[in-house]
């Protein structure tokens, strides 16, 4: 119960008297701390030799920056320690889900220094390292945030919109174990809670993007937030800047959807869903396996999950993350992910409600165990038809 750590030096343990989730749990911790700089860090975490110093070097450097190591992977199973690449970001989509996404070519040419800091447009969440004046003047995390979630995304908008910085140190690297599921209950849900926390952040900081929130996460416009006035006020006295520079200065990988050319969200044959990829941990391993072909499946629809979100592109991608509805050969039915590259192998063409491959003719198909394949398109087949939950485009009827 955490009493037995009390007896190592420099440890005191605090328990509160009901329950209060890992967000307003770390503020209290942090206001008991007594040191100049905090550090944050999940309890199924492990720290390699010489982890702090990169990350405090630069902290003297850029007081205004929250520091966060490469995060290696810690197997939930078997507690193999394998190194993640330092070449990914945090970053996150316009249902504000973060996710790990690769720097630039841009960036990666910049980094003349494989030592030296790269900036990410979000930090992870559970560990990170931030000086006590800033993490103060910066409000802590949003009191108004339950249990868990979005918290991680609160503080990168604050930190670069009020005019600090989110940075990783390629020389400090901390492992960290990937859990399956959270191993403890929300009151209200996982996914109640999640949609609360991201609306109340979206509300103070998406400004006139936040539609794209709402129309990511419609069920979010039936989700309470309480009061947001005191986040306000911070934003207003720290004269922060607006989110479209964060988008077009920090984050310029986050596109703007077009509201006349696009649809997103989940896409679906009535209670059955297209389901991509899970979004892995930054371990190469898996980094090196998004690099192959991964098979899409048709599964049941299930509320907020990541994996059954894409977007459909003007120019007919239909994407999943950065990677993209493929067909290898027109001699293979068989429907994949593939990183995306605008070729005629991932372009699709909506034909009403049928999404037909540009290259092979075939249409994209439910009506298999196997996954999704593609197959002759047929009027009015129900296994080929296919609908977007947020339509930014008039459909043409065949």
């Amino acid at each position: 119960d955490g009493l037995l750590l009390s007896g190592l030096p420099k440890v005191r343990v605090l328990r509160n008297e009901q329950r209060q989730g890992l967000i307003r749990s770390r503020v209290r911790g942090a206001d008991a701390s007594q040191g100049e700089t905090i550090f944050f860090l999940d309890s199924h975490c492990e720290v390699n030799q010489g982890w702090a110093i990169p990350l405090l070097h630069t902290l003297r450097q850029k007081p205004k920056s929250v520091m966060c190591p490469v995060i290696d992977v810690i197997d939930q199973d078997t507690l193999d320690y394998r190194a993640a690449g330092t070449v990914l970001k945090g970053g996150f989509d316009w249902g504000l889900h973060f996710r790990w996404v690769p720097l630039t070519e841009e960036e990666k040419v910049m980094r003349t220094d494989p030592t030296a800091t790269y900036r990410s447009p979000a930090v992870a969440g559970g560990l990170f390292l931030i000086s006590r004046s800033w993490w103060e003047e910066l409000g802590k995390y949003d009191d108004g945030l339950d249990i868990w979630g979005a918290e991680n995304l609160e503080m990168s908008f604050k930190a670069w919109q009020c005019g600090g910085s989110v940075e990783v140190a390629p020389c400090s690297r901390v492992g960290h174990v990937f859990r399956k599921k959270h191993p403890y209950t929300f009151p209200d849900g996982n996914a109640n809670t999640y949609l609360k926390n991201s609306r109340r952040v979206a509300e103070v900081w998406l400004d006139e993007f936040i539609h794209f929130f709402y129309e990511t996460r419609p069920s979010a416009l039936q989700i309470p937030y309480g009061d947001i006035g005191d986040r306000k006020e911070l934003r207003s006295r720290l004269k922060c800047r607006g989110f479209g520079w964060y988008q077009k200065t920090i984050y310029p990988e986050l596109a703007t959807p077009s509201r006349h050319e696009l649809a997103y969200g989940q896409l679906r044959q009535r209670n059955l869903c297209l389901q991509g990829p899970d979004s892995p941990p930054p371990d190469q391993k898996q980094q090196q396996s998004q690099e192959g072909e991964q098979q899409v499946e048709v599964t049941t629809c299930v509320a907020e999950r990541v994996t059954q979100e894409w977007s459909l592109s003007q120019d007919g991608a239909v994407a999943h993350g950065n990677l993209c509805l493929s067909v290898l050969s027109p001699r293979d039915a068989r429907v994949h992910v593939l990183p995306c590259h605008a070729g005629p192998k991932q372009r699709w063409i909506r034909q009403g409600r049928r999404l037909q491959h540009g290259a092979s003719g075939l249409c994209l198909d439910s009506a298999s165990d196997y996954g999704a394949l593609v197959q002759p398109c047929r009027n009015n087949l129900l296994s080929q038809q296919w609908d977007f939950s947020v339509e930014l485009q008039a459909l043409t009827t065949l």
